[in-house]
């Protein structure tokens, strides 16, 4: 994917936005301090997501008994709101996780969960199956789309594996306008852990505060936070779009129509 425009290039267009108050302070309370980039989660801020989805697809195929079809693939997937034991083999890791973490392929996945649950489907239906759990949060694609015309690079740090990326480049084209990808799968490592955020920042070329991350999980949120980033603890769009316009960013005005936007598959409205 090509950038419309470097990270440090557009930086030096906006010099004059410095940082006063300590950074462990909310993004509300600081002054605007200097956007290089802005760097998205994925699940939860730009696409939803429910496992519930694949797992009531799935079960339809499963030999597990009729009442537990369901309940056995989401403990796999390791969303499950009465967990049973069953990953203790795997030392309770989610076989979702150790595919997000590269420890386990696509096709190694497909075989651990046929093996636990009875699954009776070929590899590329169990995958289109599996895939499809996403809908889109229009008002942050539009804001990602709104900060790539204006100049702002972007880039997307997710804890994600090759199954649910493949999909979601198929059907979602704003997916392919980002200046730089930073994987889990393919860095092998997730999300809080402090490598993944290491490997952002060779990515982008910047480190500290000349980044912003959204993320919809606390702790990796404060992760970043620890490392100097502008963190967004992303609760919703509404309150994102406030904290990004009050770091001097471009904000999407909440409710803008999408109906005519190419970020949007026509399937996804």
């Amino acid at each position: 994917m090509r950038p419309t425009v470097s990270s440090k290039r557009w930086a030096s267009r906006h010099p004059t936005i410095t940082c006063l108050v300590p950074r462990d302070q909310p993004v509300a309370q600081r002054q605007r301090a200097r956007v290089a980039a802005v760097v998205f989660d994925l699940g939860r801020v730009l696409l939803d997501f429910d496992f519930a989805i694949s797992a009531a697809r799935l079960s339809q195929a499963c030999q597990a008994p009729v009442p537990t079809k369901q309940e056995v693939l989401l403990e796999l997937f390791g969303h499950s709101p009465l967990p049973t034991g069953m990953l203790d083999r795997w030392g309770g890791c989610s076989l979702v996780e150790q595919m997000e973490r590269g420890l386990l392929s696509s096709e190694q996945f497909h075989e651990a969960v046929v093996e636990a649950s009875g699954l009776q489907l070929d590899f590329a239906t169990f995958a289109q199956l599996y895939a499809d759990i996403f809908s889109p949060v229009q008002l942050m694609i539009q804001q990602q789309q709104l900060l790539r015309s204006s100049g702002v690079p972007t880039y997307l740090l997710s804890n994600c594996s090759a199954l649910h990326i493949d999909d979601v480049r198929e059907r979602y084209p704003f997916f392919s306008t980002f200046d730089g990808l930073c994987l889990s799968y393919l860095e092998r490592s997730f999300k809080p852990e402090p490598e993944i955020y290491a490997a952002t920042e060779r990515l982008t070329g910047l480190s500290g505060a000349d980044l912003v991350f959204i993320d919809d999980r606390a702790d990796n949120a404060a992760a970043a936070g620890a490392r100097g980033w502008q963190a967004i603890h992303h609760t919703s769009p509404e309150a994102t779009l406030l904290q990004l316009q009050q770091l001097g960013l471009p904000v999407v005005a909440a409710g803008a129509a999408v109906a005519d936007d190419p970020a949007f598959s026509d399937t996804q409205l």
